[in-house]
Order: structure tokens, then sequence, then C-alpha cells
């Protein structure tokens, strides 16, 4: 009887974490389609309003050109007014233009609002500062690259290097390895380049590092194309003709967030006049906010820190450009706190409503990252007072489905700081996983721990004349404290057991024992009849 008792235990241990692991994935689940449901049946799309459009002011039309015109700096600070006629965006700026007014036509006011310019944007005789790009428009990103990997017949991400006259080599990256490994036209292996630099042997290959973007361009004396490769800490500029990799950032402190670079970075080999104006710049922001400048021509790297109280403020944006002689940041944003948390109806409405400042700053950055400022423009964006309090019904249902979560979640994101679960998964599935978590977990609301106690309640009002023990009890309290809904069903399934009144207290008892949890009165057995088979029980 006693070799028995382990495998008992084990039995036991793995019929809870089955069942756990079951429930969880149906809580999970339903949760998940009620929240879609509500996305697609409750979303109300306001009726258009009815009343005939009202024309403009002056002063209002003023106001709407200033809000929708593009606002460039001269390398001397002076800023102008850009505003686009001929597309469709800009259609109530048009003034006095014909409705078929051909595209590409614009208009240059300065800070007076005196017009400068008027005419077709290519003959613009202006040679403003060139601002670097986000990178993510045309690059192949981590959900593309995964979903080339997915595919029926996988693709494989291959460079050619090649001459003016014939092909080279083939360099292919493999996931599994985190790296490129090179191919003669023969079919020989002729390296390995990864973060280690190129390398003849496998072993000492390592990993680039968590793959989030990549941009390819070919240089202008080149017949191969030279490759920017970014992780969450690292960008990897590498050039397959002379098989380098070069690293940078060296030492961010922070993941990655953003990148850009303007046109001479690409291109930076091109003798047009822009490339001639301009020098090669690539921006790289991190998760702490600092702003890492790479330039070339020559090669010079700038780290600026941005000051705390700029992140106060609602769509606080910050771009770089960098001429022959200096480098600039520009940087706009409203004078409005920036919201708490995301999805708040309330801070949306007093937005709505409330007038606001816009303003664009430029600043000559120093070759120590500090920052001077050259030049300031605010304008003023009108409130709404008749906005009405939006609420969303997707937020307010996901606050409803996650009171049903398990605190459990909140609990083991407590500890650690800010993106380490999803940090430490490597593969796809893990990742997905955690950002479902992370989407559905309570976020120590007070609605999950009043659902909580209701299941407590409930736990300790069905197990209390179930019990076999006390110890048994609290761990099942323990259980359904720290999951939830999925706790509670879980206990159900494993401890539900009929009850009945016992003879010899009155009180109820369940059947899982063979004596009363109350008096420690055994079970009542059936009195012996004439019918009874077996004899001397």
């Amino acid at each position: 009887m006693d070799a028995k008792h382990p495998i008992h235990y084990i039995a036991r241990a793995a019929g809870v974490f089955m069942a756990t692991l079951l429930v969880l994935l149906l809580v999970a689940f339903a949760q998940a389609i009620t929240f879609e449901l509500t996305y697609v049946f409750w979303t109300a799309t306001p009726a258009p309003s009815k009343e005939p459009k009202q024309e403009l002011n002056p002063e209002q039309a003023r106001t709407q050109r200033i809000t929708g015109a593009k606002k460039e700096f001269l390398p001397d600070g002076t800023l102008h007014l850009v505003t686009q006629i001929g597309e469709n965006r800009w259609q109530a700026l048009r003034g006095p233009y014909p409705f078929d007014a051909p595209a590409g036509q614009e208009q240059v006011y300065d800070v007076n609002d005196r017009l400068l310019w008027d005419g077709p944007a290519k003959e613009q005789p202006y040679d403003y500062l060139s601002w670097a790009q986000d990178t993510r428009r045309d690059s192949l990103t981590h959900e593309r690259m995964r979903n080339l990997q997915q595919l029926a017949e996988p693709r494989i991400l291959e460079i050619p290097v090649a001459t003016q006259e014939q092909l080279r080599e083939q360099w292919r990256y493999v996931p599994w390895d985190d790296c490129f490994v090179g191919y003669s036209l023969e079919g020989g292996r002729v390296g390995y380049l990864s973060a280690a630099g190129l390398t003849d042997s496998r072993a000492d290959v390592r990993p680039f590092g968590r793959f989030q973007s990549c941009q390819v361009w070919w240089p202008r004396d080149s017949h191969s194309p030279t490759v920017l490769w970014q992780t969450e800490r690292y960008i990897y500029e590498i050039n397959f003709a002379s098989r380098q990799a070069e690293r940078i950032p060296e030492n961010p402190q922070g993941t990655i967030e953003y990148v850009a670079m303007n046109p001479s970075y690409r291109f930076r080999q091109a003798d047009s006049e822009t490339m001639v104006r301009t020098r090669p710049l690539l921006h790289c922001r991190t998760s702490d906010e600092v702003h890492h400048l790479i330039l070339k021509d020559p090669d010079q790297t700038i780290t600026i820190a941005t000051p705390p109280e700029w992140q106060q403020w609602y769509v606080n944006h910050c771009e770089f450009a960098a001429t022959k002689e200096s480098v600039f940041l520009r940087r706009t944003w409203l004078e409005y706190p920036a919201p708490a948390a995301r999805g708040n109806p309330d801070w949306w409405t007093g937005f709505r409503r409330t007038p606001k400042n816009q303003s664009v700053e430029l600043y000559r950055v120093d070759e120590t990252g500090g920052l001077n400022l050259v030049n300031r423009y605010s304008w003023t964006l009108p409130g709404d007072p008749g906005a009405i309090r939006y609420v969303e019904s997707r937020s307010n249902v996901k606050r409803f489905v996650t009171a049903f979560s398990p605190p459990l979640a909140d609990l083991l994101w407590l500890p650690f700081p800010a993106g380490f679960w999803q940090n430490l998964a490597q593969y796809d599935f893990v990742r997905e996983l955690i950002q479902v978590v992370e989407e559905m977990r309570p976020h120590y609301s007070v609605w999950s721990w009043l659902v909580t106690a209701a299941m407590l309640a409930l736990t300790f009002w069905h197990g209390r004349p179930r019990r076999a023990s006390w110890d048994r009890l609290a761990f099942w309290l323990v259980f359904v404290a720290l999951l939830n809904l999925a706790g509670f069903l879980v206990y159900w399934a494993l401890n539900h057991t009929p009850t009945m009144a016992c003879p010899a207290c009155g009180k109820r008892r369940g059947l899982s024992r063979t004596d009363c949890v109350h008096c420690r009165a055994p079970l009542p057995t059936p009195e012996h009849g004439k019918l009874d088979l077996i004899f001397g029980v």
C-alpha cells in the first residue's frame, strides 16, 4: 500500500495540472470571443451630420491653413509654411484654385502670413533642411520575415555579391543560427557573417539578436547591396562585398524603438544637388529616450538626451537633419499633458474641448549633444465645446472581461522590469502567448479583486461541508485566489461530491470521507436483512 503513495500523489498533481491548463485555455478563448464580438457588433458609427457646411471666416481659414501646412526650415533657421495644392486632402485649402487644379502646386507663406511663392512644387526656389525619415515604411519587418518563413514553400533571404561582369557569390540568412552564410558559385562555403563579424567556423558565430527590420539598398558605385540589419539593441550595417558587419550604436542603454535615415545616408555616393548639400545621417532612438546620431563624411556619433519634461506633452516628436556645416533637431509638440493611460475617454474629451497651443522648434546640435534653440513658432488649435464624451465599447468590455483573468498574471509581472518577459521569449509561439497574457491580464483592476473575492466565497461555501481536511481546503482557497474563475472551475470539477445530513450531529457533510468532518461520527452502515447474501459483515 505504501508503494502506491508516490504514484497516487504524482497522478493527482498531473490531473490538477492538466485540468488547470485546459480550463485556462477555455476561459481565455471565451474572453477573446467576447472581446471580438463586442468590437464587431457594438461599435457604433456616428451618423453623418445633416447640417449644411458653413463657410469659414478669414481667421478660421488661416488657422486651418497653418494647421495643415508643412513647417519647413531653411538652414539659417527661417521658417516657411508650405501648403500643397491640387491633392484631395487639401480640397478646403485651394482658395482661388479651381477644383481641377493640377497636382504638385504649392503656396509658401512666412510666419507673418505673407505669400512668398505660388507655383509648381518642382520649381520652388527654397532649399529646406532634409529630415531623416522612418525606415519602417519600406523595410522587411519582423512580421513580414515571419510570414515568409511560414509559407508552404518558405522563402530564403539571399544577398548577391557581383561585379559589373558577373555574379561572384551569394549570402543566405539562416534563421536558426541567426547569421548569414556565404556560398561561392561552385557551391563551396566562403564564411559566416554574424555579430562576431566574418568567421570561417560555425562555432565562432555569434547571433545578431532578435530581428526587427531590414533595409537594403545598392550604393551608386557598387553592384552589391548594403544591408541595414536592426535587432532590439543594435543596428548592423553589413557590406557583403567587403564581408564586413559594423555595429551601431555601440553600447545603447535601452532597446531600439525608432530608426530613421536621410536620403544621403542611403545614397551617399550620389552626386545630385541634394546629396551634395546634406550630410549622411542615421537617427536611432532607444527606449530610454536617448537619440543616437550616426553621421558620415566624416564619421561621427552624437548622443543626445532630450530634457525629461519634453515627455510630459502630447505628440512630442523629434526629427533630425544634417548639412555639411551643422546638425539640427526639429521638435513638434502640443502644450497639452500626455494621457496617463491609453484609451482614457475623459482625457480625450477634455483634449477635444480645450484650445491648445501647438509649437514647432528648431535646435542646433553641437558635437557634445547640447541643444541650442534657433527658432520657435506656435499657433492655436481651437477647441470644440460641443465635443461629446466618447466611450469605446471595446475598452469597457475589456475591463469587464479581464476581471475574470487570473491575478497570478499580475503577480508574475510585478517583480520584473518592463519588457522582461517579452525579451525572455525566443520563439514566436512563446512570444505571442506572452503578448496574449499581457493583453488579457487584470492590471490590478478593482473589478478583478471583487470577482476573485466572490470566487473565494463560493469555494469556501462549497468546500466547507465537503472538506477532507482544513489543509486541503486552504490549498484550494489559495489556488482559486491565484487563478480566479479558472481556479474555481478546476476546484469545482475535481471536488464536487454529494452531501448528506450527518445522523449524529445533523450538519451537512460530504461523502469523500468515511467519518463526519464536524463530529467524527462514522458513516452509518445498513442493517442486515433476511436477503443479505454475505454474512458476518
